[in-house]
């Protein structure tokens, strides 16, 4: 078919002549706006680089390190630097967040089976109920029926009225983060990441003026940082190695 086809002209294709600027509007304060929106999202990415290397070093060193020797959760940081200051803490993971079976078999590992109840909980995520089949839901007859009397009255369906089953979802404890510090180091270093998370609040004593002169030095690393995408994941726990919490722990004991 392809060979037999026929030859034809193609007419010629103008040039491209140049595109036509678009019209502009001129609005006050739009350069500023910009700048501003620029700047705000370099700042943004490097906040958050900053804030995991400050809660990945030297915070969770300092409250691995008290927690290990006091066998406890320790007291939150009063962290102070200039005019910065704010506090850090470690808190349990949320009990909006369930354990999901690899986690729960590798802290049942870690701290046996005996101690496990003072780890985890199991909480009702969704109550038992009894409801209206869907079904009969917009028969206004047969709720008004209902509604007179819902025994002895003949042609109720059998299954007008229908169960469903209690949900539950096995969460962390709020003892687990006084338990967790009663463990070797190891063990802590196991399961860490699983029953607690640390998290900072950073705040500024000073201007906004006096703000912006301590992080102009920092605009090039700014510029450099990763922009943060708008879907924020929860707080990802930090956990040492073992190296470093048997480490800490030598420490603890010897102050």
């Amino acid at each position: 078919m392809f060979s037999n086809a026929k030859t034809v002209a193609l007419a010629p294709v103008p040039a491209a002549k140049g595109k036509a600027s678009k019209a502009t509007d001129a609005i006050e304060g739009w350069e500023e706006l910009c700048a501003l929106e620029a700047v705000s999202k370099a700042l943004e990415g490097l906040v958050a680089l900053k804030k995991e290397a400050i809660k990945s070093g030297p915070v969770t060193d300092l409250l691995v390190t008290r927690g290990l020797a006091l066998g406890r959760k320790p007291e939150s940081l009063n962290p102070v630097e200039g005019d910065g200051k704010g506090s850090a803490y470690l808190a349990k993971r949320r009990a909006n967040i369930a354990l999901s079976e690899e986690e729960l078999e590798l802290l049942t590992e870690t701290v046996g089976e005996a101690a496990l109840p003072s780890y985890v909980e199991t909480v009702e995520e969704a109550p038992a109920l009894l409801a209206v089949n869907p079904a009969y839901a917009g028969d206004e007859a047969l709720l008004r029926k209902i509604d007179k009397a819902l025994s002895g009255v003949k042609g109720i369906p059998e299954d007008f009225i229908v169960q469903t089953e209690a949900k539950a979802k096995t969460v962390v404890a709020d003892a687990a983060v006084n338990e967790m510090f009663k463990l070797t180091p190891e063990k802590l270093d196991a399961v860490f990441a699983i029953l607690a998370g640390i998290s900072l609040r950073p705040v500024y004593g000073a201007g906004l003026e006096k703000a912006w002169e301590a992080i102009k030095p920092l605009i090039p690393e700014a510029e450099a940082a990763p922009t943060r995408t708008r879907s924020v994941a929860p707080p990802t726990p930090v956990a040492r190695n073992r190296a470093e919490l048997k480490a800490a722990f030598r420490k603890s004991a010897e102050n």
